[in-house]
């Protein structure tokens, strides 16, 4: 569809407008606490590549996107540890900022795994009192949570932004928080452990999952009315120990009640894609086909696992994008049946 980052992008800002407008209008009693406070953004581009003789050659469409770093116009947190030094020579926890991935490919130089082997992964360097500091922090939330002392843990750990990332996790259909690959949190100074941004929404994202199962991929489908976490038995990070408590159930609801009417209007924003990209969609398949037969002859065993790559046959674009807006108003249905009737435990 050319457009997977970009819808799961629109809904991360989607949850930011929703909790951000909700607080001008709510009493303090009433208001649903902020959530992620920065999500990439980016627009799909056509791309030119330029020959050394200074001849363009167009490559198809892609997505140009922000990085995710911190600084005061992305992730607004207190600087690294390496710019902490230019002015303090013995920087603590609490005079630093901290963007952490979780990922278990585990190829970071500043990297500690927890008792349950979460991997987590330091994107900017530290020294070695300052890993061992947030280590312990993180591994004590771990012990809270699977110990049942949730309230404790969520004294660390800001629940407000890791139910807003499961909320889009869940929502695009991304697996990956599961294995886990992508997946941001972050510290200012010696505060909450909080999830996000949110990054990678790529092949298996917004399955269409009667084509997906037609293809035998069997163990990739992600029904409309079950969640995730349930699905295998990787560790999703903590969240098949997050989704039994009660504290944390009752607050997805009261999140959800405010964001749905926002993630309502995703549709229309894909509906203007299929207007905006429909023209570079008819070039983009033409170089990049996404035929069985030519995907194999750059990428050996093809699976389908979105269940909609063989759609938008001689550039019908508007296959894709009406395949696109009924999966994404499936699955936000069957969420919304999940959350609204307390359906969390297996």
């Amino acid at each position: 569809s050319m457009i997977r980052n970009t819808v799961a992008f629109d809904i991360a800002h989607a949850i930011e407008a929703a909790w951000m407008e909700h607080k001008t209008t709510a009493t303090a009693t009433e208001y649903i606490g902020d959530g992620i406070p920065w999500n990439v953004h980016g627009q799909n581009v056509e791309l030119v590549v330029f020959s050394k003789d200074g001849v363009g050659h167009h490559v198809g469409n892609y997505y140009l996107c922000e990085q995710i770093e911190i600084d005061g116009n992305r992730l607004d947190i207190k600087d690294p540890y390496e710019d902490i030094l230019k002015t303090n020579s013995n920087p603590t926890m609490a005079d630093c900022g901290y963007l952490l991935e979780v990922d278990n490919n585990y190829d970071e130089d500043w990297k500690f795994k927890t008792d349950n082997d979460v991997p987590f992964m330091f994107k900017d360097a530290v020294n070695d009192d300052i890993l061992s500091a947030v280590q312990s922090k993180v591994q004590g939330i771990e012990d809270n949570l699977y110990n049942g002392n949730f309230a404790a843990a969520y004294d660390d750990l800001d629940l407000n932004t890791v139910i807003d990332q499961w909320f889009i996790w869940e929502l695009t259909m991304n697996r990956e928080y599961g294995d886990p690959r992508s997946v941001y949190y972050f510290m200012d100074g010696d505060g909450k452990l909080s999830a996000g941004p949110v990054w990678d929404f790529d092949r298996g994202t917004f399955q269409n999952q009667e084509n997906a199962q037609d293809l035998g991929n069997s163990d990739r489908i992600k029904p409309d009315n079950e969640w995730m976490c349930w699905r295998s038995a990787e560790t999703y990070i903590w969240y098949k120990q997050l989704i039994k408590d009660s504290t944390f159930q009752a607050t997805v609801q009261k999140r959800w009640a405010v964001i749905k009417p926002y993630l309502d209007m995703i549709v229309g924003q894909i509906e203007h894609y299929g207007q905006t990209q429909a023209v570079s969609y008819t070039f983009d398949s033409a170089m990049w086909p996404t035929n069985k037969a030519d995907i194999t002859k750059h990428k050996s065993g093809f699976e389908d696992w979105s269940g909609d790559e063989l759609l938008g046959a001689n550039g019908n674009y508007q296959e894709v994008i009406s395949n696109f807006v009924a999966v994404y108003q499936e699955r936000l249905a069957g969420m919304d049946a999940l959350i609204t009737s307390g359906t969390f435990t297996k």
